[in-house]
C-alpha cells in the first residue's frame, strides 16, 4: 500500500479548477472535456483534459468520482506557441505600417525602439546608429534608461552592442550582470537580468 506525500488538492495550479469541475459532475453528474493544470514536484506543469462522473448513493448523496485524466500538455504548448507566432506577425505588420507611414528619422527609431520593446516585454532598449567619422556607436534612441547611461557612445567591440555591432549577428544574454559582454555601465545603473540586441543593416 502506498500513501500520497501531498493532498491532491495541493497538486492543482489554480485551486478554484478542482471546485469548479466538481460542481459541474455534482450538476450534471458528469464532465467531458474539462482542461486542468497541475504541478509536479519537481514543479512543472502538466495538462490534463478532465473526464469524470460521481458516483452516488441510492440517495443522490456522491460517495466518489471515476473517471480518467489525459496528458494533453504538448497540444497546449503547440496551442500557445503558435499564438504567441501570431501575435508577433500581428504586432510586425503593425510596425512595418507605421514605419512605411513616418519620414521623419527621429521619431521613426523611437517608434522602433518601443515597438521592439513591446514586442520582447522589455523594459528597456536603445537604438544606435554608425557614426563614421567618430568610429563610434551613437545612441540616437532609447526607453526606459537614465538619459546619462544610455547616451553614452559605444566603440565596436565594446559591451554587448558592440560586439553584435562588430560580428553583425545578434545575440541573447541570459544572466547580463555576470555576462562578460555586459557593458559595466549598464551594469551599474540598470537591474537588468537579460539582454538581446540585434543589427541594424541597411
Amino acid at each position: 500500500e502506498s500513501l500520497m506525500a501531498i493532498h491532491a488538492g495541493e497538486l492543482y495550479c489554480q485551486p478554484a479548477d478542482q471546485v469548479r469541475w466538481q460542481t459541474l459532475a455534482e450538476r450534471d453528474g458528469v464532465v467531458r472535456q474539462f482542461e486542468i493544470a497541475f504541478r509536479r514536484r519537481d514543479g512543472s506543469i502538466v495538462w490534463t483534459r478532465n473526464n469524470a462522473r460521481a458516483i452516488r448513493d441510492l440517495h443522490g448523496r456522491t460517495l466518489c468520482y471515476e473517471g480518467s485524466l489525459e496528458d494533453v500538455t504538448e497540444r497546449r504548448r503547440a496551442e500557445e506557441a503558435l499564438a504567441e507566432r501570431t501575435r508577433l506577425l500581428e504586432a510586425v505588420r503593425t510596425v512595418t505600417a507605421e514605419i512605411t507611414r513616418e519620414l521623419d528619422l527621429p521619431t521613426l527609431l523611437s517608434l522602433i525602439c518601443n515597438r521592439a520593446a513591446e514586442l520582447l516585454h522589455a523594459g528597456m532598449g536603445v537604438i544606435y546608429l554608425w557614426d563614421e567619422a567618430g568610429s563610434r556607436l551613437v545612441p540616437r534612441a532609447w526607453r526606459g534608461l537614465d538619459d546619462r547611461v544610455a547616451g553614452l557612445p559605444i566603440r565596436l567591440g565594446e559591451g554587448l552592442t558592440g560586439l553584435v555591432a562588430e560580428r553583425r549577428k545578434g545575440m541573447a544574454i541570459h544572466d547580463f550582470h555576470r555576462s562578460p559582454y555586459a557593458h559595466p555601465a549598464y551594469v551599474e545603473s540598470t537591474g537588468a537580468h537579460a539582454a538581446i540586441a540585434e543589427p541594424l543593416l541597411y
